[in-house]
């Protein structure tokens, strides 16, 4: 493993301080227990053998986290960022990069309802319980696909004989003038049934300047709604039933050129400001005015999602419990954007601007699944759970684009090129549909063996078959490779860029099976620590390509599969006023679904393939500690080694001038920095018998990392520290706060996804600092 550097070690101190406070000291505060269903149980998360972290749904309220994009700030080795097509989602260095088509490498689960889709990760955080984020592949438990890791997402609910309550809350943001208002209420009905209405209504600027139009770009305006409902009509039977809607709109486009054509091309600063200089126009002179289409359309993107979850446990005379769980989920989801990011119109010639390319790829998916499983009763000589599983679903993409190079080609060759050659002043249309019907069953089951009160061994298995049926066409204007002209609205012989014919009309179907047994050994070492080792195994699904330059001959993709080692440690002390947990890895991927490229006579042909290996080994560690009734500490932090143990056929990068393929074995995977920690602090004290003063930091450290497939140079983030922060008052009986909270105070830049276009670099960075005041009424 690689060597990190002694300054990077430092933020290692608070963890090793508390390993060392002596179990005898009694003037301490107690930790409150955080109990999780990571493994199907109501469990500790101290008894439970995998590296997990929780957060808790009041510190998602606390500290203004109201995306997996917040979240990650604060998880080492989790990283997720917004590209252009796709929401970046890695675990310990592994991802599913940009390709729309690959299943998610960190699955997520939300309400025990798999959310496949990278977009769905943008949902936003409302009225949760808490949030479990389990590193490591999670096969046996949460199925196919969750090869790096699973992250679980529980909403808040009301119970039987809970007493009605409501609460209200009010921000606003400061700095892009952002309103939330989130409304809660719930209670018992009777003593058998309880209900639960949730609602959040958010609007904002973006938080990018268009210096070209001087406007804000990636104004929002969100909406969510969630009514559940638990009926308990016996001890024996319990059902919980919930639907949620929530919609999402941006307008305008997101994301900068930067590097040394930046002034050549928009007139910018080279620099990641959260400026970008680009005309925001509308695609209004297209012959083509089909459902779907990019005409009409300004920049900005759209997402609908409803969710159905009905869950419910039957408790047998023997202790034993009978669970099923149905769920539903409809996804709507469309954006349309200036690709190139250049100063211009969106192919709007009336207004006289030259044209650029622009692209709109809207998206449906449907989905239905059903689990049913049996669990024992618990504490026996030997505990099992067995299940079945089956999904159903449907996934519809259509990537339209409309190119037209002028400006672009100018800048990057020299002024008049475009005239001179007499071709890429053309704008084209394409159409990409494809449409993929999945259908998906597995059965698994795990045994507990309580060997001894301090030994046990799990063993598990998980057995998934997986059927994919596609259709994809290829289409263009009237049906064929012919482009149109917008300034002459003719329609003339190709250009430079046109659609793929081979694509016209081709189906396909593949069916995979998997085996994935999993092994763990637990051993109590006294009555508040133990140890364990782990090996197991998963897999990630198949399936075929939807980028529109990749060869028929080569779009099918095979599996992914993974095996993995652990060991950890687990620990209290201080009579349960902290915690120390440790854990060690290794996972070796085979059969890696890569972007790569094949040979075919002189030409070099992009493909998704099975290309690659890579490892990837660390260390995590994380910690808590209660050292009065009003300050707990906090501490999590991530070792990492991800690398290419082989990708001889990699993309070469832009920067690097090679065309052809590049071998990039041994080299770091995107988004695995060496070293990621972050520390924090909570408190909360008397100030007078009636009110607390509350507040909190967090500081968070990530080492660079590059955030592109290709590895260039010029797209690696720089190592960043960044910190959030809250101060408030509340009331000592929980009635009322009045808080203000700080993120990315020192207002980090920090790159998401890089994408190279023709010779420059288009960024996609995160949000930029935000204070925000909030109001919580409580009745």
């Amino acid at each position: 493993m690689k060597l990190f550097k002694l300054s990077r070690i430092s933020l290692t101190r608070l963890a090793v301080s508390m390993a060392c406070v002596s179990s005898g000291s009694s003037a301490w505060a107690q930790l409150e227990e955080v109990v999780v269903t990571a493994t199907k149980r109501a469990e500790s998360v101290q008894d439970i053998p995998m590296s997990v972290e929780v957060v808790s749904g009041e510190r998602l309220q606390n500290m203004a986290i109201r995306s997996f994009a917040d979240l990650a700030v604060e998880i080492p080795n989790f990283f997720v960022g917004d590209g252009v097509v796709t929401t970046n989602v890695n675990m310990r260095g592994m991802g599913s990069g940009g390709e729309r088509a690959f299943e998610q490498s960190v699955g997520m689960f939300i309400d025990n309802i798999y959310m496949p889709r990278s977009r769905q990760y943008r949902s936003p955080f409302f009225d949760a319980e808490r949030v479990e984020i389990l590193r490591g592949p999670q096969a046996v438990l949460f199925g196919l696909n969750s090869t790096a890791g699973a992250v679980s997402v529980h909403s808040a609910r009301s119970r039987p004989g809970d007493e009605f309550s409501a609460e209200v809350r009010a921000a606003y943001e400061t700095e892009y003038e952002g309103t939330t208002l989130s409304v809660v209420a719930g209670g018992s009905l009777s003593d058998s049934f309880a209900i639960r209405f949730a609602g959040q209504w958010l609007e904002s600027d973006g938080y990018y300047e268009n210096t070209y139009t001087g406007e804000t770009e990636g104004d929002r305006e969100d909406s969510l709604f969630r009514v559940s409902a638990v009926w308990q009509p016996s001890d024996n039977l319990v059902v919980d039933a919930k639907f949620e809607s929530v919609d999402f709109d941006q307008e305008g486009s997101h994301g900068e050129i930067y590097g040394s054509f930046s002034a050549a091309l928009d007139g910018g600063d080279g620099q990641l400001d959260w400026r970008r200089h680009v005309d925001a126009g509308i695609l209004s002179n297209y012959p083509l005015d089909t459902p779907g289409s990019i005409r009409g359309l300004k920049p900005g993107l759209f997402q609908e999602v409803d969710n159905i979850a009905i869950k419910f446990d039957y408790t047998l005379n023997n202790g034993s419990s009978i669970t099923g769980i149905y769920g539903y989920t409809d996804m709507e989801y469309s954006f349309a954007l200036d690709l190139d990011t250049i100063a211009g119109s969106l192919l709007d010639p009336a207004n006289g601007a030259a044209f650029v390319d622009a692209s709109i790829a809207p998206e449906t998916y449907e989905q239905d699944t059903f689990e049913l499983r049996l669990t024992s009763p618990g504490g026996q000589k030997f505990d099992y759970m067995a299940g079945i599983y089956y999904m159903d679903s449907t996934l519809y993409n259509n990537n339209q684009s409309a190119y037209d190079l002028t400006t672009t080609l100018d800048a990057l060759v020299a002024p008049g090129f475009c005239e001179a050659v007499g071709l890429c002043g053309l704008g084209e249309f394409a159409a990409n549909a494809m449409q993929v019907e999945q259908s998906l069953w597995s059965v698994y089951a795990q045994g507990t063996f309580n060997i001894s009160d301090r030994l046990r061994i799990l063993a598990g298995l998980r057995y998934s078959d997986e059927e994919k049926d596609v259709q994809r066409g290829g289409e263009a204007l009237g049906g064929s490779c012919k482009i149109f002209v917008p300034s002459s609205g003719a329609v003339v012989a190709e250009g430079i860029f046109t659609c793929n014919t081979f694509y016209k009309g081709i189906e396909g179907s593949r069916s995979s099976d998997n085996t994935m047994p999993e092994l763990v050994v637990q051993y109590d070492i006294s009555d508040s620590a133990m140890i364990y080792g782990k090996v197991g195994t998963s897999a990630k699904g198949g399936g075929f390509a939807m980028a529109s330059t990749i060869y028929p001959e080569y779009w099918e993709y095979d599996d992914e599969t993974v095996v993995t080692y652990e060991a950890g440690y687990k620990g209290s002390f201080a009579g349960g006023s902290g915690e120390l947990n440790a854990v060690a890895f290794r996972s070796e991927y085979d059969d890696l679904q890569v972007n790569s490229f094949v040979t075919e006579g002189t030409n070099q042909l992009g493909v998704i393939s099975n290309a690659g290996k890579s490892i990837s080994q660390g260390l995590e560690l994380d910690g808590r500690l209660a050292v009065s009734d009003w300050l707990t500490l906090g501490g999590s932090l991530g070792f990492l080694d991800a690398t290419f143990d082989e990708f001889k056929r990699g993309a070469c990068s832009q920067s690097s001038g090679l065309s052809g393929t590049c071998d990039l074995s041994g080299r770091d995977m995107p988004y695995s920095p060496e070293f990621s920690g972050t520390l924090r602090a909570d408190i909360s004290a008397p100030i007078t018998p009636t009110i607390n003063f509350i507040g909190g930091v967090t500081v968070s450290y990530t080492d660079e990392y590059y955030t592109d497939g290709t590895l260039d140079e010029v797209a690696k983030q720089d190592s960043y520290s960044m910190v959030s922060a809250r101060i408030g008052v509340e009331a000592t009986d929980g009635r009322w706060s009045l808080t203000a909270i700080g993120r990315n105070l020192g207002e980090e830049a920090v790159l998401d996804v890089t994408q190279p276009l023709f010779g420059y670099y288009l960024g996609y960075i995160g949000a930029p600092r935000t204070v925000t005041v909030q109001a919580t009424y409580r009745f």
